[in-house]
């Protein structure tokens, strides 16, 4: 379900997050897991609902971006960008 694929990068990036040898797979997991939140933000037909997962994807990345400024290198600092000008663009 949804849900659980949501769970399931959140769980990885908790994995991942102190253990420097995976930090390609935590910056991967946090983008997902804010990419996974507005998709299925995008499903939901209550508004409130959908508003508050729309919330928590800007959240993960502006989070992410506080925390760790680099986001990951160049590449993926820009998919960062790219998927939060995204949600910023088309939620209305």
């Amino acid at each position: 379900t949804r849900q659980k694929l949501i769970w399931g990068w959140g769980k990885i990036q908790q994995l991942t997050a102190n253990n420097a040898t995976y930090s390609e797979q935590f910056y991967e997991a946090r983008y997902q897991l804010a990419f996974c939140r507005w998709q299925y933000a995008k499903g939901l037909q209550d508004a409130t609902q959908r508003a508050d997962e729309i919330r928590r994807a800007v959240y993960d990345i502006e989070s992410t971006a506080k925390l760790f400024p680099e986001l990951g290198g160049p590449l993926m600092k820009k998919k960062f960008q790219a998927l939060l000008k995204n949600i910023q663009a088309n939620s209305n």
